[in-house]
C-alpha cells in the first residue's frame, strides 16, 4: 500500500482497519520492504509473530531489492561504466 507520499498504510493493513480480510478489503497476504519507522518497534503490529495474519505477511530489513539477478545486474552495470571510464568513452551520462 504505497503512494508517492506514504510508506505504509497502517490504517487499511492489519487488525486496526480491517486488512487481510475484513473492512471490505481481500488481501491474501502482503510484503513489505519499507516501514514508515525503520527499524520497526518492537510492538509493531505487523512484526507480531503471534498474531493470527503473521503467516501471511513478510517483512524485510529495505533489502527487498537485493535478489540474485538484481544483483547481477547491479554487478554488470557497474562492470559497464567502469570499462566506459577507463575507455574515456561517456556513458550514463545527462548533460
Amino acid at each position: 500500500m504505497r503512494d508517492s507520499g506514504n510508506v505504509e498504510d497502517r490504517e487499511s493493513a492489519g487488525p486496526a482497519g480491517g486488512g487481510f480480510g475484513g473492512g471490505g478489503m481481500k488481501l491474501g497476504g502482503v510484503g513489505l520492504d519499507v516501514l514508515s519507522v525503520e527499524p520497526p518497534p518492537a510492538d509493531h503490529p505487523l512484526c507480531d509473530g503471534r498474531a493470527p495474519w503473521a503467516a501471511r505477511v513478510v517483512v524485510t530489513p529495505h533489502i527487498g531489492w537485493g535478489a540474485i539477478e538484481a544483483r547481477r545486474r547491479l554487478a554488470a552495470a557497474a562492470t559497464e561504466n567502469l570499462r566506459a571510464f577507463f575507455a574515456g568513452t561517456r556513458l550514463n551520462r545527462v548533460d
